[in-house]
């Protein structure tokens, strides 16, 4: 009933990457065309040159100013690329980090808001020119008429030929153009990436910061005019959308409260929409575990792990469990850490998944329909990273062992384990299965330990880059294992530890040089423990 609109919006998309459309429209919905795409014959195509096909992508997006929104994107994989392919964008975590430097210095002014380029991709002009070609019936008559096209510009089979001269969407090197381009428009007001940190950008002389997710801006600011300096900057250049309230970037809703000193994110359609995509059926009771676990027998010596003799799944049902454990993963990343130890059991058998495997997915997809709506909550803080770190031995199958992390922001602080608020979100946490098989519990907490120091260092680095100094001493690491503890800190003498010493080497040299602050704590206070 809607393909009047859809078609409309066809011919717009293919208006917006060629050379616009007016015809016999009314002014106001003329087309302004980017010069992306040209049409050629295809005799006009370079010898030995490599030629793509297009998808078109369909979303409702009711946001944006044209709600039934296509995307013609490219197939980049059947393209070379002849330059760099990276795509410096921000990461969840180091978004998360800005936003809890917002909150942090509300008490000093700062704000935050964001913005929305247009046709980013579209605009970056190329070097080296790609190819590609469509059908004939992915291709509006109000197109075919306005740019004249006769069958000279089609094939044998229907295709017509496009010379791609600016980025475009699917582009192994699109990303890259658009962020060189982007550098080189703000340098001249101020603004450049940091050194290390990806997608994290600030000014010279203004204390303004912001991340960079492709075309999407996270902007922290102390004052309307330092927010308007950067719109102005970008304004010369390209179409934006701002949004003052700041209350949405990168899929997560944001709700500032300044005055109390703390900031909520969540995903409150995220769950929903995806129990729909799966079908998943409600439970019939409320499930509070996100996955099965076994009840401990205390006195009982020895506890055996359970093994899986169930049949494997098929093709099918293969896919189901890769695409909840994919679906879900950023989820558990951005707001709901307390799914992350059943997506771990999930993904370690997802290559070839059995029965139980899918059993498990069902019990978590129970969970999420049962708890939709996870919130996390960051206090002001002064920025300091802690980390509280714990290791499983022996959880998994083939005698594997799951270690895990919470990465905490507390205050500048001697006492031990550092004060942080109890109810502060984690920034991060990690939850990983341990390579190889350890050969002592010690060895897991060690193992544990050398990866959330690993995973803490660009933190740490992320942290200094926005202007918030890190303890002399180190960053607080807490573990539960006195003899990880005194291994690591070199304070028993090294026997049979000396083998799995030469792998976690690293950690010790860092923890001597006063990186790490390594401390141990009770194991009933371990916050990691759960996960």
């Amino acid at each position: 009933p809607d393909k009047n609109i859809w078609t409309t919006s066809l011919a717009n998309e293919w208006a917006r990457c060629a050379q616009g459309l007016a015809g016999s429209r009314p002014a106001s919905q003329h087309v302004v065309g980017n010069q992306t795409i040209f049409f050629i014959t295809p005799q006009q195509v370079p010898t030995g040159r490599k030629v793509t096909y297009a998808n078109f992508v369909c979303t409702m997006r009711p946001g944006k100013a044209e709600p039934y929104r296509i995307r013609m994107t490219v197939g980049g994989d059947r393209l070379d690329a002849y330059q760099d392919v990276r795509s410096p964008a921000v990461g969840i975590t180091d978004t998360k980090l800005h936003l809890n430097s917002v909150i942090s210095d509300a008490k000093h002014g700062a704000r935050y808001c964001t913005g929305d380029l247009k046709d980013f991709f579209l605009v970056s002009e190329m070097n080296f020119f790609q190819y590609m070609r469509v059908h004939r019936k992915y291709i509006p008559q109000e197109i075919l008429d306005a740019y004249e096209l006769t069958p000279d510009h089609f094939d044998s089979n229907g295709y017509a030929y496009l010379e791609i001269r600016k980025g475009m969407y699917g582009l192994k090197e699109a990303s890259i153009l658009a962020y060189d381009q982007l550098k080189e428009h703000l340098a001249p007001y101020g603004y450049a990436p940091v050194r290390i940190t990806p997608g994290l950008w600030r000014h010279t002389t203004r204390r303004t910061t912001f991340t960079l997710a492709v075309d999407d801006f996270g902007i922290k600011h102390f004052s309307k005019a330092d927010a308007d300096h950067l719109f102005a900057a970008l304004h010369d250049k390209y179409e934006l959308t701002k949004d003052w309230s700041g209350t949405s970037y990168l899929g997560l809703t944001i709700e500032w409260n300044y005055a109390a000193g703390y900031v909520d994110i969540s995903m409150p359609e995220y769950v929903p929409k995806a129990l729909v995509k799966f079908r998943h059926q409600l439970p019939k009771s409320p499930q509070h575990a996100p996955h099965r676990w076994s009840k401990p027998v205390y006195g009982q010596k020895v506890q055996y792990a359970t093994g899986d003799d169930s049949a494997y799944h098929d093709k099918t049902g293969t896919q189901r469990v890769q695409s909840v454990s994919g679906t879900f993963l950023y989820y558990g990343r951005a707001v709901d850490p307390t799914i992350l130890p059943a997506l771990n059991e999930i993904s370690n058998s997802q290559a070839r998944p059995t029965v139980k495997t899918g059993l498990a997915c069902d019990l978590l997809l129970d969970y999420l329909a049962t708890h939709p709506d996870a919130v996390i909550r960051y206090h002001a803080s002064g920025m300091v990273l802690c980390i509280v770190a714990d290791a499983a031995y022996l959880v998994l199958p083939d005698a594997r062992s799951r270690c895990a992390g919470l990465f905490l922001l507390g205050d500048h602080t001697t006492t031990k384990p550092p004060a942080t608020k109890a109810n502060n979100g984690a920034i991060h946490v990690l939850c990983k299965t341990l390579r190889g098989v350890p050969a002592s519990a010690a060895e897991a907490e060690t193992g544990g330990l050398f990866l959330n120091g690993q995973e803490a260092i660009p933190l740490i680095t992320a942290l200094e880059e926005m202007g918030n100094a890190q303890p002399l001493r180190g960053t607080p690491l807490e573990t539960d294992n006195s003899t990880a503890h005194d291994i690591l800190k070199a304070q028993v003498r090294m026997k049979r530890s000396k083998a799995f010493d030469m792998r976690y080497h690293w950690l010790k040299d860092r923890i001597a040089r006063m990186q790490f602050n390594l401390y141990w704590a009770p194991g009933k206070k371990n916050r990691a423990e759960y996960f």
